[in-house]
């Protein structure tokens, strides 16, 4: 419903309805190739979980998106760990997710720095961000965010670590089929 253009406000006001839980997958949309899913998606979760921010959170992903759209260089990639540890909330949460969608391990330190944000919203996007990365440290801190006070943290790291388990499960099968194993 989100997808065609004739259903995505009132999908999009079923989400904001849904709360918590349509958030986590929100999460996921704030980045999407089509630009209309992106708004739509982060005005949802801004008004889930940050009212105040959902018109910041909406630019924040509109520069955000350009860079992980782009190869990436070490200006940019700065540019991004920089806004993860001193932006602005919208900014901070953006940047976490852009980083995580990267996929490089040299970010954990940041993400693991906003697991101690008082925004839920910023623990949120670092979860989110972490579990794009294949680390131990990374899963380690997820697990470690199951026993967070917001509940929206709770079921963001309990599907963070849901997609490792699957995402490792999927390459255990891979390595077997190239080994000459399995199916």
């Amino acid at each position: 419903m989100l997808r065609e253009k004739e259903t995505r406000a009132q999908a999009t006001r079923a989400l904001t309805r849904l709360g918590d839980p349509a958030a986590v997958a929100l999460l996921e949309l704030v980045h999407d190739d089509d630009e209309a899913i992106r708004e739509a998606a982060t005005w949802a979760l801004g008004r889930i979980k940050a009212r105040r921010w959902t018109r910041e959170l909406i630019k924040a992903s509109a520069w955000t998106y350009r860079h992980v759209s782009e190869p990436v260089d070490n200006e940019t990639f700065n540019t991004l760990r920089h806004a993860a540890r001193v932006g602005t909330v919208p900014s901070q949460v953006m940047a976490a997710l852009a980083l995580g969608r990267l996929a490089e391990n040299r970010v954990i330190p940041e993400l693991v720095e906003m697991l101690g944000s008082q925004h839920a919203l910023c623990r949120m996007a670092a979860i989110h961000a972490l579990a794009w990365l294949d680390d131990r440290t990374a899963a380690a801190r997820i697990e470690d965010a199951l026993d967070d006070p917001d509940g929206a943290v709770r079921l963001c790291a309990a599907a963070a670590l849901a997609y490792q388990r699957n995402d490792a499960e999927e390459s255990g099968e891979a390595s077997v089929l190239v080994q000459g194993g399995g199916a």
